[in-house]
Protein backbone atom coordinates (compact mmCIF):
# COMPACT_ATOMS: atom_id res chain seq x y z
CA UNK A 1 0.00 0.00 0.00
CA UNK A 2 1.36 3.43 -0.91
CA UNK A 3 0.14 5.48 1.81
CA UNK A 4 1.28 8.92 -0.04
CA UNK A 5 -0.85 7.95 -2.90
CA UNK A 6 -4.26 6.98 -0.86
CA UNK A 7 -3.73 10.27 1.40
CA UNK A 8 -3.87 12.58 -1.82
CA UNK A 9 -7.10 11.08 -2.84
CA UNK A 10 -10.27 13.17 -2.27
CA UNK A 11 -12.22 10.97 -0.16
CA UNK A 12 -15.48 12.26 0.92
CA UNK A 13 -16.30 12.30 4.88
CA UNK A 14 -19.60 11.19 4.93
CA UNK A 15 -22.78 10.50 2.12
CA UNK A 16 -24.18 14.14 2.71
CA UNK A 17 -20.36 15.66 0.91
CA UNK A 18 -20.99 12.55 -1.78
CA UNK A 19 -24.10 13.26 -2.53
CA UNK A 20 -23.44 16.83 -2.64
CA UNK A 21 -20.63 16.83 -5.39
CA UNK A 22 -23.04 14.72 -7.27
CA UNK A 23 -25.46 17.31 -7.45
CA UNK A 24 -22.43 20.48 -8.11
CA UNK A 25 -22.43 18.24 -11.34
CA UNK A 26 -25.19 18.61 -12.81
CA UNK A 27 -26.58 21.83 -14.60
CA UNK A 28 -26.93 24.82 -12.64
CA UNK A 29 -30.38 25.24 -13.12
CA UNK A 30 -31.40 21.69 -11.79
CA UNK A 31 -29.34 22.41 -8.67
CA UNK A 32 -31.08 25.34 -8.47
CA UNK A 33 -34.51 23.89 -8.06
CA UNK A 34 -33.00 21.26 -5.87
CA UNK A 35 -32.08 23.54 -3.39
CA UNK A 36 -35.11 25.36 -3.46
CA UNK A 37 -37.10 21.99 -3.60
CA UNK A 38 -35.27 21.01 -0.33
CA UNK A 39 -36.16 24.58 1.67
CA UNK A 40 -39.75 23.15 1.21
CA UNK A 41 -39.36 20.04 2.58
CA UNK A 42 -38.84 16.44 1.13
CA UNK A 43 -41.57 16.45 -1.71
CA UNK A 44 -43.02 18.98 -3.84
CA UNK A 45 -45.86 19.23 -6.46
CA UNK A 46 -44.39 20.44 -9.79
CA UNK A 47 -46.55 23.21 -10.05
CA UNK A 48 -45.22 24.85 -6.77
CA UNK A 49 -41.61 23.98 -7.40
CA UNK A 50 -42.59 25.89 -10.85
CA UNK A 51 -43.86 29.09 -8.69
CA UNK A 52 -40.49 28.98 -6.06
CA UNK A 53 -38.14 28.57 -9.04
CA UNK A 54 -39.75 31.86 -10.53
CA UNK A 55 -40.92 29.93 -13.98
CA UNK A 56 -43.21 31.32 -16.36
CA UNK A 57 -44.44 27.96 -16.65
CA UNK A 58 -45.89 27.25 -13.56
CA UNK A 59 -49.42 29.62 -15.33
CA UNK A 60 -49.14 26.75 -17.83
CA UNK A 61 -51.52 23.76 -18.18
CA UNK A 62 -49.46 21.19 -17.77
CA UNK A 63 -46.32 22.85 -16.67
CA UNK A 64 -43.80 22.99 -19.42
CA UNK A 65 -42.01 20.16 -20.91
CA UNK A 66 -38.15 22.01 -20.06
CA UNK A 67 -38.93 22.32 -16.97
CA UNK A 68 -40.18 18.08 -16.69
CA UNK A 69 -37.04 16.93 -18.66
CA UNK A 70 -34.89 18.76 -16.41
CA UNK A 71 -35.56 17.82 -13.40
CA UNK A 72 -36.46 14.36 -15.29
CA UNK A 73 -32.63 14.35 -15.22
CA UNK A 74 -32.43 14.40 -11.38
CA UNK A 75 -34.96 11.63 -11.44
CA UNK A 76 -32.72 9.37 -14.14
CA UNK A 77 -29.89 10.24 -11.40
CA UNK A 78 -31.38 8.83 -8.32
CA UNK A 79 -31.73 12.05 -6.43
CA UNK A 80 -35.42 12.45 -6.63
CA UNK A 81 -38.29 10.03 -7.78
CA UNK A 82 -42.11 10.87 -9.10
CA UNK A 83 -44.83 9.96 -7.03
CA UNK A 84 -47.60 11.00 -8.51
CA UNK A 85 -48.30 14.94 -9.26
CA UNK A 86 -45.29 15.56 -6.66
CA UNK A 87 -41.40 15.04 -6.93
CA UNK A 88 -40.25 13.29 -3.90
CA UNK A 89 -35.84 13.39 -2.51
CA UNK A 90 -35.30 9.89 -3.12
CA UNK A 91 -33.46 10.16 0.62
CA UNK A 92 -33.57 12.17 3.40
CA UNK A 93 -29.42 12.91 3.05
CA UNK A 94 -29.92 13.86 -0.78
CA UNK A 95 -32.62 16.12 0.97
CA UNK A 96 -29.90 17.92 3.38
CA UNK A 97 -26.99 17.33 0.66
CA UNK A 98 -28.72 19.91 -1.53
CA UNK A 99 -29.57 22.21 1.20
CA UNK A 100 -26.51 22.20 2.51
CA UNK A 101 -25.31 23.99 -0.77
CA UNK A 102 -27.37 27.03 -0.07
CA UNK A 103 -25.38 29.70 1.19
CA UNK A 104 -25.63 30.34 5.11
CA UNK A 105 -26.86 33.96 4.60
CA UNK A 106 -29.82 33.00 1.85
CA UNK A 107 -31.40 30.37 4.13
Amino acid sequence: WDTKIIESKSIFKDAADLLSEKILFLPKDIQFKLKKMACIGSQCDITILHLICGDDSASKEPPDELCNINIAIAVDEGLIQKNGPNYVFAHDQIESAAYSLIPEEQR
